[in-house]
């Protein structure tokens, strides 16, 4: 979704600030080793010399790369995120990888590459790239009614001009929904069944089990009770949310 008030689209001061990063890596003023327009990313992480806020910008430019500025921004800027992870991962490997996944920052100047985590970067990698397959964390969001109505009066609203723009049409459609039953049909649009991934999880990100289709159809457990869920249906490459409304308890 993209919300905008009386003073900006915020969903494009994403886009133009997450450019503007990269674009200062390109033209790398200080001319800092590594830089490039499959390395960037500034923000603040650990450092060779401790911990500093990183920025675009003669004075706080250190020539130090936190992967999570760029992979982060993955929602607003899909194919030069990518192109970062993949130019990390050819380039420099076991140095910026390890069993978390992406360490903290690296400063080719100095050599120096951490082996250090930052849960306040890795936060943010993770639930975007999530966010960026299959729009979890945001409809997880979205669902709590007081977000909504929040929204409202502080004045968002939809701008339907770049909405459409960014929105990708589900592939599965499950039916019915709302249902009073423990079993829903999920149409696939020729899609192989049996090579998806199907996983149900309550709205406040509860993992309540793996679901297994016979066919088009979906058992879900006898014992939920009334209320929202989310379907959350994997393929190879593809992910999909679905939230599945219970009127009363699953018979």
């Amino acid at each position: 979704s993209s919300d905008l008030d009386a003073y900006a689209n915020y969903f494009f001061q994403g886009v133009n600030q997450t450019k503007i990063n990269r674009a200062w890596c390109i033209d790398n003023p200080k001319s800092h080793k590594g830089y490039g327009a499959d390395c960037w990313g500034l923000t603040a992480s650990d450092d060779p010399d401790g911990y500093k806020a990183h920025a675009p910008n003669l004075t706080n430019d250190n020539g130090t790369i936190t992967p999570s500025a760029g992979i982060s921004s993955i929602v607003y800027t899909p194919q030069e995120s990518i192109a970062l992870m993949r130019s990390l991962l050819t380039k420099h490997r076991e140095k910026v990888w390890g069993r978390f996944g992406f360490y903290d920052a690296f400063n080719e100047n100095r050599n120096w590459f951490t082996q250090a985590y930052l849960a306040i970067d890795q936060g943010p990698i993770i639930c975007m790239i999530e966010n960026h397959k299959s729009g979890l964390l945001w409809d997880l969001f979205m669902s709590n009614p007081e977000i909504t109505e929040a929204i409202e009066k502080i004045g968002f609203v939809q701008d339907d001009a770049t909405t459409s723009t960014h929105q990708v049409e589900k592939i599965f459609k499950i039916s019915p929904n709302p249902t009073h039953r423990a079993e829903v049909t999920l149409t696939t649009s020729g899609v192989d069944v049996t090579t998806l991934r199907i996983s149900l999880y309550s709205t406040d990100g509860q993992f309540l089990g793996k679901i297994n289709p016979k066919g088009d159809l979906i058992n879900l457990p006898a014992s939920l009770s009334a209320g929202y869920y989310f379907l959350a249906i994997e393929g190879s490459d593809f992910g999909e949310v679905h939230k599945i409304s219970f009127l009363t308890h699953a018979l």
